[in-house]
């Protein structure tokens, strides 16, 4: 299986939810939930939502996952 690391949306500003999002929009069945995200208020529940929203889908996490506070 193939798929996306969402960082690469991340990194143009992205959430987590829409990077996912565009990850499946553009036909990837795997997200890699990456770490180049801003922090967010409540990633946790983000995450329920993206397997609420997209249950047929595959995810893997990133060693840094949930994204740190402060991007190095």
């Amino acid at each position: 299986m193939i798929g996306l690391s969402t960082s690469y949306f991340g990194f143009r500003g992205k959430t987590v939810y829409d990077s996912a999002k565009a990850v499946f929009g553009m036909g990837f069945d795997t997200a890699e939930l990456g770490a180049g995200h801003g922090p967010e208020p409540d990633v946790w529940n983000t995450l329920k939502r993206i397997k609420q929203d997209f249950p047929e889908k595959n995810y893997t996490v990133h060693g840094l996952f949930p994204p740190l506070k402060k991007r190095f």
